[in-house]
């Protein structure tokens, strides 16, 4: 890695730089003063002694850690059709009833004992920054305990469906001086209900709003997971963003389920797509975005905007069609109606324009 060879571990962030997407290989490299040509900035980076040291010892280092990640479990109250029981637990019931999993089962490690011990050692150590996914972190036990061990110069990342509000989880939040916060959205459009069951646009909108007004310190950004049924209407995302000086991001291209990713439409049935996320990112008056700047600059929200934009514009121009998955994705799509008394066609206009009857 250290000579930028490209290993498999990483190929959906290789695949999102093809795109000229920030991947999240680059926004972490950025933290360590690694950008561009990665042989020739990992030299002058201040952690190159420790890239060394690990390189020499089978991967192993003396540093301690600065960054975590901190999965909570899989507790949520969402359904949305391109996760997966690993990170639902209300999804992993409807997959057993539908017989797609063998048996569901709720994660998690967030008892009482097991929190005391984790608030104990961390607070030896000096994190600089603690990001926790899930499930919904608002309804898992043990969030809001952990929040109150944290030092108020952590700074604290997290990502909410918007269909859940708890004042003293937010209470709690209003300590730390600087606060990362995720809202997820697929587009602003009724689309979203069938993607996000059982959320509805009109609360998550509301709720949105509500946590926009929390504190203007925040960093927020409108997560999104693009697939082929929000793709036609993901300009919205950008519209409202642009309109409320947010940003928008997105982990990685859809890796799974393939069936649902927006490649899977015929490059004909993107123009539509191209042209709306084009006229969003053509009102946008500034200069490029350089694909290795800060995505959280609250300076360049504007240009960074613009560049995600165009990214998704040369994704749905070049990516090769993957249209031999529609007879997967109409088979899934449609028994998930079944299971939820929805049709998809009362939610995406185009399904029989685009998919056949």
């Amino acid at each position: 890695m250290t000579q930028d060879k490209k290993f498999d571990g990483c190929s959906a962030c290789h695949k999102m730089e093809a795109f000229s997407k920030i991947s999240g290989r680059e926004k972490q490299n950025l933290k360590l003063g690694i950008y561009g040509d990665v042989s020739k900035t990992i030299p002058s980076s201040r952690f190159y002694n420790d890239f060394k040291h690990s390189q020499d010892n089978d991967g192993f280092t003396s540093r301690e850690p600065m960054d975590l990640q901190l999965d909570l479990g899989n507790i949520c109250n969402s359904a949305c059709i391109f996760c997966s029981p690993e990170s639902s637990s209300t999804l992993g019931k409807e997959w057993e009833k539908l017989n797609f999993i063998e048996k569901s089962k709720v994660t998690g490690w967030t008892d009482d004992a097991t929190v005391q011990k984790f608030c104990d050692e961390i607070s030896t150590l000096n994190i600089k920054y603690i990001h926790f996914i899930g499930g919904e972190t608002l309804l898992i036990p043990g969030f809001l305990k952990i929040l109150q061990s944290l030092d108020k110069n952590t700074t604290v990342g997290f990502t909410v469906n918007a269909t859940v509000w708890k004042d003293e989880v937010i209470e709690e939040l209003e300590k730390f001086d600087n606060v990362h916060l995720g809202i997820s959205v697929e587009c602003f459009h009724k689309v979203n209900d069938f993607l996000r069951y059982p959320s509805k646009i009109s609360n998550v909108e509301r709720n949105i709003q509500r946590w926009m007004q929390v504190n203007d310190e925040w960093t927020i950004s409108l997560r999104t997971t693009p697939t082929v049924f929000s793709i036609p209407y993901l300009y919205t995302v950008y519209t409202f963003a642009l309109e409320n000086d947010v940003f928008v991001e997105s982990c990685n291209f859809l890796e799974q389920p393939e069936f649902l990713r927006p490649t899977i439409l015929a490059k004909p049935q993107r123009e539509e797509s191209i042209q709306r996320l084009q006229e969003v990112a053509d009102s946008i008056e500034t200069i490029n975005q350089s694909p290795n700047s800060n995505i959280r600059d609250k300076n360049n929200v504007k240009a960074i905007l613009k560049h995600d934009i165009e990214s998704y514009v040369k994704y749905l121009s070049e990516a090769d069609s993957e249209s031999f998955r529609v007879p997967e994705m109409k088979r899934f799509v449609e028994t998930i109606g079944r299971s939820r008394n929805m049709d998809i066609r009362d939610y995406f206009e185009h399904y029989d324009k685009y998919f056949g009857l």
